[in-house]
């Protein structure tokens, strides 16, 4: 399995080098693929909405990190 980061707030993200080089999905997330990245507008994972949890599922699962 690949590992994952995830970056928890797009102003501390948009000081980071690669932020512009990341794919904006919808919901609000950015996606690095090559580099395991991603990056929600969330610090704090208890306010995201049951949506955007499963989109950053489906994202983490897309970049191979959790078994299908």
């Amino acid at each position: 399995d690949k590992a994952v980061q995830i970056i928890s707030g797009h102003t501390y993200a948009q000081q980071l080098d690669c932020y512009e080089s990341l794919e904006d999905l919808t919901l609000g997330f950015r996606v690095g693929w090559e580099q395991g990245l991603i990056v929600s507008h969330y610090f704090d994972y208890r306010q995201l909405s049951n949506a955007k949890l499963a989109e950053m599922v489906a994202i983490i699962r897309r970049l191979g990190a959790l078994a299908t």
